[in-house]
């Protein structure tokens, strides 16, 4: 019954990406994860108007397909090593939205330099490593879960849920598929301001630890 659910919001985040304007084409990946059967629900290679809840795919942690007639979506490997390394998350999203996209080509981390971001993340947003040539040629969708689990195994759960990465694209992820979907919508406002302000005034400081410890705290602390 708890994957029927799960398959419903993989579906309905995948919707909401798209009709909220956050991606444009099909730039977009959702997944969720059910941790008690070690299962992973994922949109199908293919969209179309025809595609429903049920369409969504199921697969194990090796990337086979255990219930579903429909191919998984080609970013699956990345989707599962991230699983893989981070336990505590239950949904991730891939939303190529414009202006973190613009971040991540650019291979720059997001600094922390307002409020504003200080309310959702504590700490700059990083940007991975590029890939290797060898890591693209064999592989290339697992390693680049890979690069992401790399960057991003220090991680304190809750902080730092995005991750840019290089030359790709934003990662976000939460406790489910529409908690990591709020974290990419919100993602997009925080690169767009920092864009906007480095265009005021480039080289803007990052905010003091103690104010940015404050309003995370706010926010997310007892």
């Amino acid at each position: 019954m708890y994957l029927e659910r799960l398959r419903e919001e993989v579906f309905q985040a995948e919707e909401s990406i798209k009709q909220t304007g956050l991606v444009n084409h099909m730039w977009g990946c959702v997944s969720g994860f059910d941790k008690e059967s070690s299962l992973v629900v994922i949109k199908p290679a293919k969209w179309s108007k025809e595609i429903g809840p049920s369409d969504m795919v199921i697969t194990n942690l090796d990337g086979e397909v255990v219930e579903g007639s429909m191919t998984p979506c080609a970013d699956v490997m990345t989707h599962i090593e991230m699983y893989k390394t981070f336990p505590d998350i239950g949904g991730i999203v891939y939303a190529q939205s414009l202006w973190a996209t613009a971040w991540a080509q650019a291979g720059r981390s997001i600094q922390a330099i307002g409020t504003a971001h200080a309310d959702r993340f504590f700490g700059e947003i990083p940007c991975t490593r590029s890939l290797r040539p060898e890591e693209t040629e064999s592989d290339y969708e697992k390693n680049c879960g890979l690069i992401v689990a790399e960057r991003m195994r220090h991680r304190v759960p809750g902080e730092i849920n995005a991750v840019l990465l290089n030359k790709h694209g934003p990662f976000t992820w939460g406790k489910s598929p529409m908690d990591a979907l709020s974290c990419a919508e919100y993602l997009e406002e925080i690169a767009h301001l920092a864009w906007l302000t480095y265009a005021i005034k480039p080289g803007t400081a990052v905010m003091p630890y103690y104010l940015m410890t404050k309003r995370f705290g706010r926010k997310h602390g007892a």
